[in-house]
Parts: structure tokens; sequence; C-alpha cells
């Protein structure tokens, strides 16, 4: 039996039985009630520290839960009997109204109950600027919150579980739920599992959701412009090939052609799309549609020789024959034979390389040094040499002449080559040092000759090169 405790103009305090109390499905906003344990201990040892608000629909005993789900549950959990409400007179808005600004209020409300509990509060006919008041929150902490509404429900569930940052959220909610999911989708597949994506990969979902929705903008407008084209009975071609329009073999585009093209051998049918379109060979590709390009049409000729006399036609046919490329397996096939007759003849003279190797030759250190110098940079080789290379000549040239001139001279620019790998082999071993990085042990040989070479040559190293070189050394 209800005991009547106190009344007020908000609503009349009572304590009633739990029995008495029904929960309305899906009035409430929040989609679980989470751990009860610790409240309903609470409960058993303080008792509602807060009444429940309850509304009587029918003032036949029966009452109706407007706020306090969670603490009605766990009170059943402590074993109550009789729990304490609050009994108000409201209509339908109002305690609609009453619970969700009650669930607003607390701290441990998720982002999308939250931002459902606003729409429903837009929805009743309130402004952000009265919400944000009624729950103590910035007018654009609820608009941020409200923006959440419009995710994907893909998008919605990793949020709630915690695999995308709210930032992210608020970012991919701006766009259609498809753009969301390929965004999402994109991330996934080059990780492998959302869990495994780099920060910034997440951070840059709703950039990500945004270039989906320009593809798909892009693509759709590519789509309208064929639909023209096959509504005005002309042939569509494809644009993959672009490239090659112009060319033997290739179809002609329409027009008198840029000035001065750089693609000399690229020629157009001097004829604008209106003229072309009565003839048999009128043809159109959409190039464009991707990210960067908006979609365009280009008018083609596929039959080029139609336009020209008929000894230019001839000589246009012969050029495309001649042009005109085998099949892979052909081409594949001559160069196996290609390749066969030249390990055949390396195999033949591999007995006279080998005997004169073995001789005493001069011209072997002309052809060792010559080869080094010539893979060498250049330009470092003639600095390091003093010579000097002027505007509008070569720098390899100038090297070359340099050699040409004496064996001496062929001698220093090899040593030259040398001191310039063994001196970038010295700043490899130090630099990789100081940064923590693994120093490639090819390098040391490269690095110690020359360090000995100086020692030699009296040429003094920087100490930060000799303690670099010293420490390589005892790893």
């Amino acid at each position: 039996m209800a005991t009547a405790v106190k009344s007020a103009h908000a609503g009349e305090f009572r304590v009633v039985a739990i029995s008495t109390i029904e929960v309305e499905k899906g009035f409430n906003n929040r989609r679980g009630l989470g751990d009860l344990t610790e409240l309903a201990e609470s409960i058993k040892s303080l008792g509602l520290l807060e009444p429940l608000i309850v509304w009587e629909p029918n003032g036949k005993g029966k009452l109706r839960l407007i706020a306090g789900e969670r603490r009605l549950a766990a009170s059943k959990l402590a074993g109550k009997k009789d729990v304490e409400v609050k009994v108000v007179s409201l209509d339908d808005k109002g305690r609609l109204e009453a619970l969700l600004v009650e669930n607003l209020h607390r701290k441990d409300i998720d982002p999308l109950e939250e931002a459902d509990g606003y729409r429903r509060l837009i929805v009743l006919g309130l402004k952000q600027k009265e919400i944000a008041a009624k729950v103590g929150r910035s007018e654009a902490h609820v608009s941020k919150r409200l923006a959440l509404t419009g995710l994907s429900p893909l998008a919605g569930k990793l949020l709630a579980a915690g695999s995308i940052p709210i930032d992210a959220a608020i970012a991919l909610a701006k766009h259609r739920a498809e753009h969301q999911d390929k965004a999402i989708e994109h991330v996934k597949k080059m990780y492998r599992d959302l869990a495994n994506a780099a920060p910034y990969q997440l951070r840059e979902l709703g950039r990500r959701a945004a270039d989906e929705a320009k593809k798909s903008a892009m693509s759709k407008k590519k789509a309208e412009l064929k639909k023209k084209l096959r509504a005005a009975g002309v042939t569509i071609l494809s644009g993959a090939q672009s490239y090659s329009w112009g060319q033997p073999g290739r179809p002609w585009r329409l027009g008198a052609g840029p000035k001065n093209s750089a693609y000399s051998d690229a020629k157009h049918v001097d004829m604008t799309p209106k003229q072309h379109s009565e003839l048999p060979c009128h043809a159109a590709a959409v190039t464009g549609g991707d990210m960067w390009n908006e979609p365009k049409v280009i008018y083609l000729c596929t039959d080029p020789t139609s336009h020209m006399s008929k000894d230019e036609a001839t000589k246009f046919k012969q050029k495309v024959r001649d042009g005109q490329r085998d099949s892979y397996a052909e081409q594949e096939r001559r160069r196996k034979e290609v390749r066969e007759q030249l390990r055949a003849a390396q195999d033949a003279r591999l007995g006279a390389i080998r005997a004169v190797l073995k001789e005493d030759r001069e011209d072997l250190e002309e052809l060792a040094l010559g080869t080094v110098v010539r893979h060498a940079h250049q330009e470092t080789v003639a600095a390091l040499l003093d010579l000097e290379v002027g505007k509008g000549t070569y720098a390899a040239k100038v090297v070359n002449d340099y050699c040409a001139k004496s064996d001496a001279n062929l001698r220093r620019a090899g040593a030259a080559v040398a001191i310039i790998a063994g001196e970038n082999a010295i700043a490899q071993v130090a630099e990789s040092q100081a940064s923590g990085y693994y120093f490639d042990r090819a390098d040391l040989p490269d690095a110690i000759a020359i360090a000995e070479w100086f020692k030699q040559a009296r040429i003094e190293l920087a100490d930060i090169e000799v303690k670099a070189l010293e420490k390589a050394a005892k790893k």
C-alpha cells in the first residue's frame, strides 16, 4: 500500500511497492544499464538518495517510470520491496524531457546515448541553446554530439566500442553512410584490422570519407556524360589509352590541335564535333572523373584515313602496319632467342678473357680505372681534381679529357673516386652512430682503407671521424 510522504507543487513524494512501477519499453534513450553491483550495495546500506520520477497514467495505483531506470533495477538487485518515488503530472512531452534531461546530466552516459537524447529533445521542439542550458553543457558541445546522429551503423558500433576516437566520428558523421563505411574499410584494408591502424589514420577518417564523397560525385558526373552521349547515339570509346590518341592506329582528336605541341606526332582531324557527328567514324570518350580531374568529353575520329587523299591514306596505312607490334608471346620468344645467343657468345670468349687477365698488361689498369671513373659522380670528381667545368660543358667530358692526357691523370682520377667513396663511408658511419641507427658494415672497409691512406699521405682526420672509426671497429 502506497504511503504519502510529502506534497509539493512539483509532485507528490511516496513510498511505493516496486511491483507497482512499470518501465515503458523504448522510452529510455540509454542502451544499457551497465554494472549495477556497486549501486545495489549503496542502496542496501544508504537507501535511495534520490527518488524515482514516475507518473500515474490511470489513477489506479499502477505507476509508470519517467526517470531512474538504473536506480530501479539496482533496488530490485538489492532486494528492496519498496522505493521512494516522486509522482508528477506531466504530458508526454514533459515526461520525455524530464527523462532525457536527467540522463544527460549523468557523467557515465556514452556519446551515442547523449547524441540520441539531444536529438529527441530537438524533436520535442527545444533549441540547442535551451538544451545546453538544461543539461549544463556548452552549445558547441551539444552541436558536436548531435552530429553523431549522422553516423552509419558501422561507425556508431566502432565508436561505442572505442575503436575510433570521438573527433574522428564527428568528422565522419558529416558524410553519407556509404562514404563513412568506405573510409573505414579503406583503413581496415591497409592494416588488416582497425585495431592495428596508426592513430593518425583514424584521425584522418573524416578526410577519407570526404575523398570517397568526391570520388562518388566524380563518378556520377562521368556516368551522366556517358548517358548523354548514348542518348545522342555517339559511339563511346575507352579513355584508357588517351595518351596515344593521334598516333598511328589510334583514334584522332577532333579540332585543329594545340600549337607548338611537344607531341609532334599527335595528329588531329580539323573538324568540329558538330561537323563530324554525321560520319560513321564519329566517336567520343569520357576522361577524368577521378579524385583529381573533372570528367570531360573528348570527341574522336576512329578512321582518320577517310579525311585524307588517296596517297596520304596509303602512306598512313603502311605506317600503321610498320608500327604494329607482334604479340607478347612472339616478343618474348625473340628476347629469349637473343639472350641465348648472347650467353653462348660470352661462354665462347670466357677462355680467352681468362688468359688475358693472367698476363701483365698495362692496358688492364687503364681499363679498370677508366670504368671506375666513368661510373663515379663526374661533378664531384671534377671538383676534387680542381677541374673547371664551364657553362654549357658536361663534367663527364672534362673528366674524360683530363684522363685521356696521361696515365698519371687517369690514376689521379681513379684515386679521387676512391677518396670520395672513402670519405662518404666515414661520414655514413659517424652519422649512423650519432642518430642511433645501425650502420651498414659494408661501408666500413672503404672507411678504414681511406683512413689508412690519409695516414700514409700525412693527411689528418678530424677527431669525430677518428672516434667514429674506432667505435665501429670495436663492434
